[in-house]
């Protein structure tokens, strides 16, 4: 007797993804699947830095009492409003094959950014 490999069609395998994520999540503590909520909402996205803008974006985050991220996300929508108001940026030639340029970050630590 020959024995037929079942197919399931892609979007049904998501959605009893779904069902087993579900089920394995009311398993967990409180406080843990409201974590795992809001990690889901979240975007992540990870960046190369120099070491010591690293470093500086630490300390102010402990001189202030407050986290690495939401420090991080403070600074970035400050520069982007910044940028929309002064809408240039200093470039120089990249030696890359993705991008033309790279942008110049006076005092900005140590190596590319």
């Amino acid at each position: 007797m020959v024995r037929r490999e079942v197919q399931i069609d892609p979007a049904v395998a998501a959605i009893l993804g779904e069902g087993e994520r579900r089920q394995e999540e009311r398993s967990l503590p409180r406080a843990e699947r409201r974590q795992r909520v809001r990690d889901r909402s979240r975007t992540k996205l990870t960046v190369d830095l120099p070491e010591g803008v690293i470093e500086e974006i630490r300390e102010v985050a402990e001189a202030e009492n407050v986290g690495v991220s939401s420090l991080v996300h403070w600074l970035l929508v400050e520069g982007l409003r910044e940028y929309r108001e002064v809408d240039r940026l200093k470039k120089e030639a990249a030696r890359s094959l993705k991008f033309s340029y790279n942008v110049v970050v006076e005092g900005a630590g140590d190596g590319d950014a």
